[in-house]
């Protein structure tokens, strides 16, 4: 389970850091179609779904145990706020951010669906960051 983890994470940064540097080419140059940032926006947040999706079930379905050198930082994956962070400021927060990037760019507001899309891919590289620690943590590939 933790290789599709690997492979959702790797898809929704690579995704939304694409958007994010396409974005930029609508700064250069305001005279391109709305479409492509239109359509890597979707993926993007169809991405960051499809991980929300693996992520739950890597949380419900039990798949691994601690190192044991770590043994005694383990706990609960539900009473960690590592977790918790790793759901809001990694997943829910940038589907919301995608989200208002797509409303933004059919409105061709190109400049603010950018930086909202500079705000989703740090926020999901922190949420990986904080996701692969859970996983050295707590065994959970989340």
């Amino acid at each position: 389970m933790w290789t599709l983890t690997l492979f959702a994470g790797s898809l929704t940064l690579g995704a939304s850091t694409v958007a994010m540097i396409w974005g930029h080419w609508y700064l250069v140059k305001p005279g391109l179609g709305e479409e492509p940032l239109n359509e890597l926006t979707l993926i993007t947040l169809a991405s960051l779904l499809f991980e929300l999706v693996v992520t739950a079930l890597n949380a419900i379905v039990p798949v691994g145990r601690p190192f044991e050198s770590t043994a005694l930082l383990a706990i609960d994956l539900a009473s960690n706020p590592a977790f918790w962070l790793r759901i809001g400021i990694g997943i829910a927060f940038p589907v919301v951010l995608a989200y208002m990037a797509y409303r933004s760019s059919t409105e061709r507001s190109m400049m603010s669906a950018t930086g909202l899309l500079y705000i989703a891919v740090g926020a999901i590289l922190a949420g990986e960051a904080v996701g692969r620690g859970l996983l050295f943590v707590t065994g959970a590939p989340v």
